[in-house]
Formats: structure tokens, C-alpha cells, sequence
């Protein structure tokens, strides 16, 4: 039997009724959702809200379309939340505030920063299906409702090449679990494992406005207008990385969760209704791109492992800009940047060109100057270059 994922494309930047209407239209062409969600249900809406960026910023799900799904989930006689956790050292309140989540709260929705206090009590689920995730710790509240709507919104991601509905759930854990997916298990391989035990009953994409490149400041703002609705999050994201034009299999996470059984990548199995793919397609800059455009990559080296975290990465990306932006980009020629952790190092290294990043580097601190921290701030990343008092913008 196909699953169904549905397209639908509004008018250049909608407005809330709009986007009401987009919501439930998509919910309509995938057969409702009567068969996961029943009136008296409590409902996660899971949105991305992993960094303090203001609405409209578009690294963060459109709350105007959180609020469309609970609007929704009312009308049907549920009781919808809207949850999750921000990235891993990031203050939460300031996330949820500045991103308009928590001016839904003071329209009487019921919002909550997994982060704070009075919520912080969490749970060990076993995984025995899981190849690397045997258990993984999470916030409680994600096995006390009856039903979660997955709301991710799309861009580029610097390392899987895009973050989607799959990667999303990475928001319900606690801070050390989201670092021991790069540190300990390895992203690809834990993302899919994660979604044996915690598997959205429906995935609603926030398309509207998107973002590709680096990511956040530096990446660019597309405008899409469209909501991606399915009960299938490993066919969602494969028919959302085709609009992208990004080839579905570089996903590594979403092979590995098909290869688990928890959705389909085949497109002969998926049944796509509303717009067609052609339709809306539109090639996104990869990060890849983007770094080569913005930076002479020829002039040094940056050695990243697949473990490598989101702190060291857009740290990296924070200092080069800045450094770009300084003018000081030529003076970086000839240095090798290592992040991430390593089994081993590269042999010749030169020991005065060679800066070891973060604490995962701290076992080779002796074959180049090593700069403690995780991550680090960019200006000791600045100051291992160049010496003290090296002005660093981005931190």
C-alpha cells in the first residue's frame, strides 16, 4: 500500500488565514488524520526552535503555522501542546521568546520550553531495534501524550546536507544526548534510531520561507509558500529533498531509517498529491557551495570528522566569516583547523600551522595549539592564530 504525502502551494508570503487553509488542505489530501488523533487526545506539536532567531528569521517553524495545527487539533476536540528543547547551550526562554512562540502562549496556547524547571522531568527509553542508540534519555513528556505532529521547517544543514522532518525529533531529547549524537554514536546512524522510539504520527513541513547555504546569519532566505504533510516521515523528507533537488540518498539518516523499516524512500510507494514535485522544485545552495564562494578554501585546511557537532561547526563558520570580514583571511594560508573527534591525525602536520579545536582534540594537544573549550569562542580560536586581543565579532 503507497503512503501519501501532500503539496500545497499558497500565495507569495500568506497570512494566517492563509496558512490555516494550507494546513487543512494538506491534512485533507493525505485522508485526515481522524485514524491518529481523537478528540480528548493530547497532541505534542513539535516545531524547531533551536536558536534565539526572531520570526521570519526562517531557521525556526513559522509559529503562525504552529498555531493553524492547534487551531486545528481544537476544532477536532484535542488538546494540543507545543514543546520541545533548543540546541544544545542555548538559553531556551530567550529562544521561545524571540522566536514568537511565547507570544503564543499569551493567546492561550499552551507552550512549553522543555528546558525550564517545572518540566524538566525525563525518562530512558530502551532501543533494542537501535544499532547504536541501545537507550536514549528524553523529556518525559513525550510518552504522556497520546500523539505528536512533527513541524519541521526546511533548510540546509551544513553536515546531512538538510534538516528535516527526521532530524527534528533530535529537539526532544535532553542537552548531553543531542552531544553524544555527534560525540559517541555518530548523527546519521542515531538520528534514524531515534525515530524507532519516537516516530511522529504526522509530519506538517513549514515550506514558507526557507533557508539554504551555510545556515544562519550567513545563509540565504528563499521563499517557497508551501506546507508538506504526510504520516510518514522518511517519505516526507524524501519528496521535500526533491523539491530541494537534493538527491534523497546523500540523506545517510533517512536510508538508515528506511533500512529500519520506518518509512519508505521508494518513490513508486509514494503517492504524491496536490502539486507535483516539478512544480515547486527549486535547486537550494548546498553549504559546500556557499563555503566555497565565501572563502578561498585553497589558501588552508579544515579537517572535520563525521562526528563533528553543530557548536564547533558554526563556531568555525562564525570565525572564518569574521575573518573574512577583517580582511584576515590571507593570513590563515598554509594552517590546517582540525574539529571533531578523530581516531587518529594526519602524519607532517606542521606543529605551528596546525590548530586542534575544541575539547574532542585535547588527547593531540601536543602536535599544535589546541584551544579548550565546546565548543570554543572564535576569538580563542583568533588569538591561537594570530596571539592575544584578536578582535572576534561573532561570538
Amino acid at each position: 500500500m503507497k503512503t501519501t504525502v501532500a503539496i500545497v502551494k499558497g500565495s507569495k508570503n500568506p497570512q494566517q488565514t492563509e496558512i490555516r487553509k494550507m494546513v487543512e488542505q494538506s491534512i485533507g489530501l493525505i485522508g485526515g488524520i481522524d485514524d491518529i488523533i481523537s478528540r480528548g487526545d493530547r497532541v505534542l506539536v513539535k516545531p524547531n526552535i533551536a536558536y534565539e532567531i526572531k520570526p521570519g528569521e526562517t531557521e525556526v517553524s513559522d509559529p503562525r503555522v504552529a498555531k493553524a495545527i492547534c487551531d486545528i487539533l481544537l476544532d477536532m476536540g484535542a488538546k494540543p501542546l507545543i514543546a520541545e528543547s533548543s540546541a544544545a547551550g542555548v538559553d531556551g526562554e530567550a529562544a521561545f521568546e524571540a522566536s514568537g512562540y511565547y507570544d503564543l502562549r499569551k493567546q492561550g496556547y499552551e507552550v512549553i520550553n522543555l528546558k525550564a524547571a517545572k518540566t524538566k522531568k525525563t525518562i530512558i527509553l530502551d532501543n533494542p531495534r537501535g544499532k547504536v542508540l541501545k537507550k536514549v534519555k528524553v523529556w518525559a513528556l513525550v510518552k504522556e501524550v497520546d500523539a505528536i505532529v512533527n513541524l519541521p521547517v526546511i533548510k540546509t544543514h551544513d553536515h546531512l546536507p538538510a534538516t528535516l522532518a527526521l532530524k527534528n525529533i533530535k529537539g526532544l531529547l535532553v542537552d548531553a544526548e543531542k552531544k553524544n549524537f555527534h560525540h559517541k554514536y555518530g548523527l546519521s546512524q542515531a538520528i534514524a534510531d531515534l525515530n524507532l522510539v519516537i516516530k511522529p504520527d504526522l509530519t506538517i513541513v513549514d515550506g514558507i520561507f526557507c533557508r539554504e547555504g551555510l545556515g544562519y546569519p550567513f545563509s540565504d532566505e528563499i521563499e517557497m509558500d508551501l506546507i508538506i504533510a504526510g504520516k510518514d516521515p522518511v517519505a516526507v523528507d524524501t519528496v521535500t529533498l526533491l523539491i530541494m533537488d537534493i538527491d534523497p540518498l546523500k540523506q545517510e539518516h533517512a536510508v538508515l531509517a528506511e533500512e529500519h523499516g520506518i518509512g519508505t524512500m521508494d518513490m513508486k510507494k509514494i503517492d504524491v498529491v496536490g502539486k507535483k514535485i516539478s512544480d515547486v522544485k527549486r535547486k537550494f545552495k548546498r553549504p559546500e557551495e556557499a563555503l566555497k564562494k565565501m572563502l578561498n578554501l585553497n589558501d588552508f585546511e579544515i579537517l572535520a570528522s563525521d562526528t563533528t557537532c553543530t557548536g564547533c561547526r558554526g563556531m568555525m563558520f562564525y570565525f572564518l566569516k569574521s575573518m573574512s570580514d577583517q580582511g584576515k583571511l590571507s593570513d590563515l594560508k598554509k594552517y590546517t583547523f582540525i574539529v571533531g573527534m578523530h581516531d587518529s591525525l594526519p602524519k607532517g602536520l606542521d606543529k605551528e600551522k596546525t590548530i586542534l579545536v575544541g575539547v574532542c582534540l585535547e588527547q593531540y594537544k601536543g602536535l599544535g595549539r589546541y584551544v579548550k573549550g565546546c565548543p570554543p569562542f572564535g576569538s580563542d580560536v583568533a588569538s591561537a592564530v594570530f596571539g592575544k586581543d584578536v578582535k572576534q565579532p561573532y561570538e
